[in-house]
């Protein structure tokens, strides 16, 4: 599962115990389109992070006993080339892939 996908996924959980209509750990698995084992899993990390998150079987739902928001912001900032400037002459200089992190390697393994 991807990092937007787990995202998406918190924001998910998240709105079903804010409007307390989560049903049964199954059913709410279910609803997610996840096992319950990786539900319990969410709940832990929601809990690791400060909510205090129990089942009323009344309701049959997950409720909130503490105020909780979920605030989670992603930029990407994407740049094709970087213009450098020397000497007598301007021009674009494409990112070259062995920059980017575990490309490979610029000097051999001999020096």
């Amino acid at each position: 599962m991807s990092i937007i996908d787990h995202i998406y996924l918190l924001e998910s959980v998240h709105h079903h115990i804010e409007h307390k209509s989560t049903g049964t750990p199954r059913e709410f698995a279910a609803r997610l389109g996840i096992s319950e084992r990786k539900l319990y899993r969410i709940l832990d990390e929601l809990r690791d992070l400060g909510a205090i998150i129990t089942y009323n079987v009344e309701r049959s739902s997950y409720l909130y006993s503490n105020e909780v928001r979920i605030n989670i912001h992603l930029r990407i900032d994407q740049f094709d080339s970087i213009k450098t400037k020397g000497g007598l002459f301007s021009k674009n200089v494409e990112l070259l892939p062995f920059l980017a992190v575990g490309g490979p390697k610029l000097v051999p393994d001999s020096y």
